[in-house]
């Protein structure tokens, strides 16, 4: 019970917070003003009160218990929210299933019925006693009160669950299954806390239901939705009906039409008067058809501003009631069928509105023909929507209606039609046989079943009932597999499938070379049958195996030198031929056996001839090695091996670079011998070794153009020596090495060490020197001694200058020095001459001294222009080389270029031009311009989420340089452009959509998307004017500014199991995707079994729980006795023995002279113990006196290098274990 009161308030904290939560969602959004939704309204309200009535009674009830009456009372309002939130709930359930739209008389009985029963019983409530019972720091109500709750609570919720299923068909699904399911819930947490009162858990299910239930059916917004949606249906079905009416009258009046159109055509085609006239007539009819049909649309109209007339006139009632029956039949073309009569006492002829009559009845058939219903009878009339027959056809119907001009509406009442259904077999026995509704759904039997055929389908095609229906079952004959496993055999036309009509089948018998047929076998049968039979009416596939007997056959060895036969043997097809006879022959060696074909056979060869079969020997050369040692020289086509019956071998001599060849030389003979035999009939590898004497060799010196001389050098081969040092110069170049030719690169520097340059007798070698010609530096610079280029030049070659020496204000005139070839490092300057500028300036006043002039160049000191005066103007400034806007202050600064010309400008009047900021803000409402001026610097203006476009003057664009030409005060206008704000996201590896990139001020209110991620749960976004975490962000309407949202997640744990032997030894949480904790299971384990790994091991944790399951093996034992002299050893050995155990005897390591006897370790532990215990106990070990041998033992390992012991004494230890 004191569990339950703790789990009770944690689920009443949560209920508060939530429907809390919900009250401020709810009533901050706009909501349809409809029952359901005030209704709801209440019931959020009464919840949070009891809520809160259920919190003071459990926490402040309790630490402060003498409040006595003040929580008796408490105790006693709870009960009453209790009650009133199912009366509520009840209230909503039974307005929604009984549909109180529009029945606002019907829902107020209703609804006082239910305020009585809530008021008796609230009264009540407080009448009856209710105790209070505290339960450590929480508590309950209990009494007779609480139990008028109770069983009211149940009562209701019967109510509220009948009216719900009665009236199912008129609810949605969407709103049924939500109310189904709370009160079902409801009742049920109501039965529970009745009988577990400590558990409080009826109030936080009622709160958690009203919370549910704004998001399944009375969120304001769904509301709206479906309020919007039944709008839209009812004009869709306005316009639709409207449609129907238009397209009925069309046809209405296109029959006629159509009908006169084809009389005309033939009456174009007919020459008889008689048909001409019946012709006539048919028109006739037809148009007085179509006046019936405009009088029907007129009086509709008439009718409505109640001014119908009636023109009266004899008519014959019954020539026009077959007329109308005609004209219906021929319409329906007797799709149709209907009867009519006319009373006798109806007279021939009849004074009245013939028109009117002929409309009412011709509308009376149209809805006959219009509402007759397919697959139904006509039951009668009620007076009731889908209620039961209250008058029959043609019955007398009389004071249907007390009041004057009442309309009384009679509903068609129809019985559906039912028809037999009979489904057939093959025989024509009956397999099902139903009575069903029109149009209802064909019920299936089970598939029928058939020896040697399957059911293929039904004779008809089945949907829903429209008539009575016999089907027949069809089926198609089954073939059956006969398959072969011919084992390598061959079969020729031999059948693949039968079925249940074939006559009886005799399975020929296969071939296969090197076998004898012996018979058939089958799966259930292995006994061979030659002669297989498939009986008629045989069923079922069939697998055939075909088995045989291997043939036998002789072989006969023979030797290739003298055909002599050494071995016949027996031998059996597709056996191997065994170990074979090995033969030997002087200077070759034997290489194997081969068949008649040439091939070679070994001895796990198959034997595949089908024949007796003769092998023979095969021989073959032994080739010896000629290795030789060439001491670095080389050989060209030398022989490597040779034979016994190679002709004889001259060794070639080899070369070496540098040295001259003596000779070969042998292990067996040192002194060279240039032309070295191998003879005919030699045996054995040999082994040549080649012996060398060096040459010299001289160095000639090359100036390469250069000046001076050097004597020629010698040089002994294959060792190390100087070149002489470099004697030779050349102008303008330096010495950089030698090179073995003219063109060549640089091989030696000067003084090099060298060796082996040339490998010939007296060879001469030339080196020329080789030069590099001298670089030097040259440098430009400018007037005001800037760097302008620096370049690196050959020795007597010509630098290229810099181009493009223009300076403003400058002319170049060249270099100083002059360009030439250089020899040395040049610096270069730049020599330039001053040029000279004019500046003209014009007063513009009219005057013949307006004009003036001023000279000036690049250096000359700043020059202002002076500023001028003119009567009846105001000076605006200069214009001219300084741009189109006049300036009142005009400086020439000093380092100025170029002829300039300036013109004075003046202001005539100005003009008023307002600023319209349309929607802005601008600092100035107004500017005053001159005529015939610019229009300069309008004001800006500025508009939150827009980008100001300009000003415009009607469609013309008016910017600063535009010229005012208008003789009048006008107004400009602002136009504006909306900003496009960016909204970037990071879902950090989550994904959502739709994602909303750009908005703007006008943009309607949208709320972000909720993303998902796996492994990871959802906690909400930060961000853009976000201070915390939230799931639901909304950028209103008139938002600015670009945004940046980042979704932030928690990552997900998920359980991982870990069991060892079936039992569940650990637990883990771990976070999605990492890794897993490979825990060690051996100490949940005996010494006698080991942990190998976990079964169904995963790297990553996934997103489900995760079971391990330890593999687990056991351990292995063996058994070894106490050592000792060898005799005894040998005694416990034949103890064993005698046993039927295998054993060993050892030395012991630690106890060399000594032995005992030991087993290997391949015993389970039970079957070491058996075998410890046994030799214990028939061991007589007084008779050795050796008290080494006084103890036996069982040995173990479990694989992971862990080894115990344990042993037993038969004298001083006898029984112990250790």
């Amino acid at each position: 019970m004191e569990k339950g009161v703790g789990t009770g308030l944690f689920f009443l904290l949560e209920a508060i917070f939530y429907m809390v939560l919900l009250m401020i969602i709810y009533f901050n959004k706009p909501r349809l003003k409809t029952k359901d939704n005030k209704v709801y309204s209440f019931l959020i309200i009464v919840a949070i009160l009891e809520l809160f009535t259920e919190l003071f009674l459990d926490i402040v009830g309790p630490r402060y218990q003498t409040l006595g009456f003040l929580s008796v009372f408490v105790a006693k309002l709870f009960c009453v929210l209790l009650l009133m939130w199912i009366t509520t709930l009840c209230s909503y359930i039974v307005m929604i299933s009984l549909d109180m739209k529009g029945k606002q008389d019907k829902f107020k009985k209703i609804k006082r019925i239910f305020y009585i029963v809530f008021f008796v019983n609230m009264i009540a409530i407080f009448i009856l006693p209710i105790d209070f019972v505290y339960v450590k720091q929480a508590g309950f109500t209990t009494g007779p009160g609480v139990n008028l709750v109770y069983i009211f609570s149940f009562v209701f919720s019967f109510v509220g669950l009948a009216c719900l299923i009665w009236n199912r068909k008129n609810i949605r699904n969407k709103k049924f299954l939500p109310m189904l399911i709370f009160l079902v819930l409801g009742g049920f947490c109501s039965f529970i806390q009745f009988k577990e009162p400590g558990l409080l858990l009826a109030v936080p299910v009622h709160a958690y239901i009203t919370f549910i239930m704004y998001f399944t059916i009375e969120n304001p917004d769904m509301k709206m939705v479906e309020e919007l949606e039944k709008n839209r249906k009812l004009i869709d079905r306005n316009i639709e009906e409207k449609s129907n009416l238009l397209f009925e009258l069309s046809h209405e009046v296109r029959e006629p039409l159509k009908k006169i159109n084809e009389i005309s055509y033939n009456y174009k085609n007919t020459n008889s008067v008689e048909e001409l006239q019946e012709s006539l007539k048919e028109i006739n009819e037809k148009a007085n058809d179509m006046s019936l049909l405009v009088n029907d649309i007129l009086d509709i109209s008439i009718t409505s501003r109640k001014n119908m007339q009636i023109y009266e006139e004899t008519y014959n009632p019954e020539a026009l009631f077959k007329k109308l029956v005609m004209k219906f039949k021929e319409e329906n073309n007797n799709r149709i069928t209907f009867s009519y009569s006319i009373p006798e006492s109806m007279p021939k002829e009849l004074y009245g509105d013939s028109v009117k009559l002929k409309q009412i009845v011709n509308t009376i058939l149209t809805n006959a023909f219009k509402y007759t219903k397919e697959g139904y009878s006509f039951e009668g009339w009620s007076t009731k929507k889908n209620g039961v027959t209250e008058f029959q056809d043609k019955a007398e119907l009389k004071n249907l209606s007390s009041k004057n001009g009442d309309n009384i509406t009679l509903y068609a009442v129809w019985e559906i039609k039912s028809y037999q259904i009979t489904f057939l077999d093959y025989d024509k026995s009956i397999i099902q046989q139903d009575k069903l509704e029109y149009n209802s759904k064909i019920i299936l039997p089970e598939n029928p079943t058939r020896k040697g055929y399957t059911f293929k389908n039904w004779d008809k095609e089945l949907s829903t009932v429209k008539e009575n229906l016999t089907i027949n079952a069809l089926y198609d004959i089954n073939s059956y597999d006969i398959s072969y496993k011919l084992n390598d055999g061959i079969l020729d036309e031999a059948p693949t499938n039968y079925n249940v009509e074939n006559e009886d089948i005799i399975i020929p018998s296969p071939k296969k070379v090197g076998y004898s047929f012996i018979g058939w076998t089958t799966p259930d049968n292995k006994e061979p049958i030659i002669d297989y039979k498939i009986s008629t009416g045989s069923v079922d596939n069939i697998e055939l195996e075909a088995n045989y007997d291997a043939n036998i056959y002789n072989l006969i060895f023979n030797s290739k030198d003298n055909n002599d036969s050494l071995i016949k043997r027996k031998i059996k097809f597709d056996s191997e031929y065994g170990i074979l006879p090995e033969v030997e022959k002087d200077g070759y060696t034997f290489n194997g056996w081969k068949n008649s074909n040439g091939d070679f056979v070994s001895s796990d060869t198959l034997y595949n001839v089908p024949e007796d079969t003769n092998l023979y020997a095969e021989w073959n050369l032994i080739t010896y090695d000629i290795k030789y040692n060439l001491n670095g020289g080389t050989l060209d086509e030398a022989p490597t091996n040779y034979n016994v019956e190679s002709e004889d071998i001259i060794i070639p001599s080899p070369k070496k670079n540098g040295y001259s060849f003596i000779g070969w030389t042998t292990p067996d003979n040192k002194e060279p011998k240039i032309d070295y035999k191998i003879s005919t009939g030699s045996i054995g590898d040999k082994e040549l070794t080649a012996n060398y004497e060096p040459i010299a060799y001289y160095i000639s010196y090359n100036s390469s153009e250069g000046q001076g001389e050097m004597e020629k050098q010698e040089f002994a081969y294959n060792q190390t020596s100087k070149l002489n040092k470099n004697q030779f110069t050349k102008e303008g170049y330096t010495f950089i090495g030698w090179s073995t030719s003219i063109d060549g690169d640089v091989m030696f520097n000067d003084e090099s060490e060298i060796s082996n340059l040339s490998s010939k007798d007296k060879d001469v070698i030339t080196l020329y020197a080789k030069w590099e010609i001298i670089k030097l530096n040259v440098k430009y610079y400018d007037l005001f001694g800037a760097l302008l280029k620096s370049e690196t030049v050959e020795y007597g070659n010509k630098s290229v200058a810099p181009e493009d020496m223009f300076i403003d204000g400058y002319t170049f005139e060249g270099w100083n020095p002059s360009l030439g070839v250089i020899r040395e490092d040049t610096i270069y300057k730049a020599q330039y001459t001053i040029n000279e500028y004019t500046i003209k300036y014009n007063f513009n006043t009219g005057s013949n001294d307006d004009a003036q002039e001023i000279k000036y160049n690049v250096e000359s000191d700043t020059i202002t222009l002076p500023t001028p005066t003119r009567t009846g103007y105001t000076f605006l400034g200069w214009t001219g080389s300084n741009g189109l806007k006049p300036q009142l202050e005009v400086i020439i600064h000093k380092g100025s270029i170029d002829d300039k010309t300036y013109k004075a400008n003046w202001v005539s009047n100005s003009y008023k031009v307002s600023l319209n900021a349309n929607g802005g803000v601008v600092n100035e409402d107004y500017i005053m311009i001159s005529y015939n001026s610019l229009y300069g610097t309008i004001p800006t203006p500025t508009r939150v989420g827009y980008t100001f476009e300009g000003w415009y003057y009607n469609d013309t664009l008016i910017t600063e340089d535009s010229i005012q030409d208008k003789e009048f005060d006008h107004e400009l206008v602002a136009n504006w452009k909306t900003i496009q704000y960016d909204i970037t996201y990071n879902l950090v590896g989550g994904t959502a959509s739709p994602l909303q990139t750009s908005y703007n001020i006008e943009s309607d209110s949208f709320v972000l998307p909720i993303p998902t991620r796996t492994g990871y749960t959802f906690t909400g976004w930060t961000g853009t004017d976000l201070s915390s975490l939230s799931k639901n962000v909304t950028i209103n309407k008139g938002t600015i500014g670009n945004r940046s949202y980042t979704a932030n997640w928690t990552i997900n744990y998920y359980t991982v199991n870990y069991y060892v032997n079936g039992s569940l030894w650990a637990t883990r949480s771990v976070a999605y995707n990492t890794a897993l904790e490979n825990l060690d299971a051996q100490s949940a384990l005996d010494i006698y079994h080991k942990f190998n790994y976990w079964e169904g091991w995963v790297d990553k944790m996934p997103t489900n729980t995760v079971n391990l399951y330890a593999n687990i093996t056991e351990s292995y034992c063996m058994l070894m006795t106490g050592h000792g002299p060898y005799k005894n050893a040998e005694g416990l050995l034949n103890v064993f023995k005698s046993a039927g155990w295998t054993g060993r005897i050892e030395e012991a390591p630690s106890a060399p002279g000594f032995y005992w006897v030991v087993t290997d370790y391949t015993l389970t532990r039970a079957q070491a113990d058996i075998q410890r215990d046994y030799i214990a106990n028939h061991t007589n070990y007084t008779s050795y006196n050796y008290p080494y041998l006084y103890w036996v033992a069982v040995s173990c390992t479990n694989g992971i290098g862990d080894t115990w012991t344990r042993s037993v004494g038969t004298k001083q230890f006898t029984s112990q274990y250790q």
